[in-house]
């Protein structure tokens, strides 16, 4: 019986966000009520997204070197800044499939205002990988919906729109540039106030 209690807690886990993601499908058909704006620490939400993908990040043998500032305190919706983290990891995976080198990079930096202090004005949340980059024509459309440069059937071209939706709701940016002999996703959110 606690085997199966240990087995059924983190499939509860995975039950209720994917209700919550589900729901979030409606992004685009209405604009969402102002969301959940709860303090959390953004290295929390790295973990979690990594920990969902850890199958994949070991089936595939995939190098994942992180430098996670903590705690990093921003405000908003845990599950959907997860969603974005996710959306990102799984584009990166996606782009390294078939290379011989498969190195994913994940950053947390502060970025300090411009007067002399310690508070950082924003986080700076970085994704790379060695996929080969972003053919440099595509870079403008890469967050528009339907966008997408994968096979017919391999994705709807809606998870970087959505992405883009959800950091932009919670007040930061999110963007792309090609770095290192791969695609680097940028996001930065303001620190929360409080912390």
């Amino acid at each position: 019986i606690d085997d199966a209690y240990q087995a059924l807690t983190p499939l509860d886990q995975q039950l209720t966000r994917m209700a919550a993601l589900t729901g979030h499908l409606k992004t685009f058909a209405r604009k969402s009520p102002s969301g959940l704006r709860e303090r959390l620490d953004l290295a929390a939400v790295v973990d979690q997204a990594l920990l969902l993908l850890e199958p994949r990040l070991r089936d595939e043998r995939v190098s994942c070197v992180l430098h996670l500032t903590r705690p990093a305190y921003v405000r908003g919706d845990a599950i959907r800044l997860e969603q974005v983290l996710i959306n990102l990891l799984r584009n990166a995976l996606d782009a390294m499939r078939d290379k011989p080198l498969k190195r994913l990079e994940v950053r947390i930096e502060a970025e300090q205002p411009a007067h002399n202090s310690t508070k950082p004005r924003q986080w700076r949340l970085t994704v790379g990988d060695s996929g080969g980059g972003i053919a440099q024509e595509h870079l403008a459309n890469v967050f528009d919906p339907f966008f997408t440069t994968k096979p017919v059937g391999d994705g709807l071209g809606l998870g970087l729109a959505v992405s883009y939706a959800i950091v932009h709701e919670s007040g930061g940016t999110l963007c792309v540039d090609n770095h290192g002999g791969g695609a680097r996703f940028t996001l930065t959110l303001p620190t929360d106030p409080e912390a």
